[in-house]
């Protein structure tokens, strides 16, 4: 399983989106997960974790078990700093 971060041209591919707002909610609609944001807003995730997304969402696997290094985010997390105040220009 590959950990490495996925990349810009790897998200166009796989969410057929250029813009990382959209490629960020092509996830939340897709998976029902928010992935979390690099400064300029483009979605950070890993081959594992989206691999672990896509078998849950095909039914391939009951549970993502629990690995080193792959976290899924929920929607009940706490802002960062960052992103407050990104929010509130």
């Amino acid at each position: 399983m590959d950990n490495h971060l996925l990349t810009a041209e790897e998200l166009k591919q796989i969410t057929g989106m250029t813009r990382y707002s959209k490629q960020a909610e092509w996830f939340k609609l897709t998976f029902g997960v928010k992935v979390p944001c690099s400064f300029d807003g483009r979605p950070i995730i890993s081959w594992a974790s989206f691999e672990a997304l896509n078998a849950k969402h095909f039914g391939l696997s009951s549970c993502v078990p629990a690995k080193k290094g792959v976290v899924l985010v929920s929607d009940n997390r706490p802002l960062l700093a960052s992103e407050k105040k990104r929010r509130q220009l």
